[in-house]
């Protein structure tokens, strides 16, 4: 059982480190454009 506030559930869910990152294909070999480019999209995602 997790006990965690609406924040950390929310950062858990769709933060930068969310599992479903993993399944877009990001891996270790991806150029660091690349990486940042996803995170870009993240922030701009979670603005919304």
């Amino acid at each position: 059982v997790q006990i965690r506030t609406w924040e950390m559930h929310h950062t858990a869910e769709y933060g930068i480190a969310a599992h479903w990152k993993y399944k877009l294909g990001l891996t270790k070999g991806d150029t660091m454009e690349k990486r940042l480019a996803w995170i870009r999209q993240m922030l701009e995602n979670q603005k919304d």
